[in-house]
């Protein structure tokens, strides 16, 4: 009867796929490791140190120094402005010139599209909402607007 020869490698065989083994999952690691660096260092909180000026990434166009980045998750409560159509969105200029907000789609915003739309004055608003930021813009949820009627002392909310 012959000896049973044995599924795993003997001798030098083993002795190399021990070896790369253990290459292997060094070399995954050491990758997970970079990986894991790199992502900490470019968060996007890093990207917005100077909130008080435009993003560095952001293009010539959208730079304005009368405009300030405001933080994500801000709440803007009652700021007066109005709202102004741009291409297929509604944009919320605030009183004072110093805030632009894009407004995000929600049946509040499609009622102010509707109000702004339906009459060709500029319209004053009392608007309150919560801020996003994406790719160095502002944009804003509104969950309350108020129009404020020039002509009489009542305001409407939307």
């Amino acid at each position: 009867m012959m000896p049973r020869r044995s599924m795993f490698p003997t001798g030098r065989t083993a002795s190399f796929c021990r070896l790369a083994a253990v290459a292997t999952a060094g070399g995954i690691a050491l990758l997970f490791a970079l990986g894991w660096v790199s992502a900490q260092i470019h968060t996007p909180a890093d990207r917005f140190d100077d909130r008080e000026g435009p993003s560095a990434d952001s293009s010539p166009s959208e730079r304005d120094d009368s405009r300030r980045q405001i933080r994500e998750g801000t709440e803007v409560v009652d700021r007066l402005g109005y709202f102004r159509t741009t291409a297929d969105r509604v944009t919320f200029f605030s009183e004072d010139g110093k805030d632009r907000f894009v407004g995000l789609e929600n049946l509040s915003l499609e009622r102010i599209a509707q109000a702004i739309g339906d009459n060709p004055a500029q319209l004053q608003w009392s608007v309150t909402g919560t801020v996003a930021e994406y790719r160095g813009s502002n944009f804003i949820l509104i969950r309350r607007a108020i129009l404020k009627s020039q002509a009489q002392s009542e305001e409407t909310p939307f």
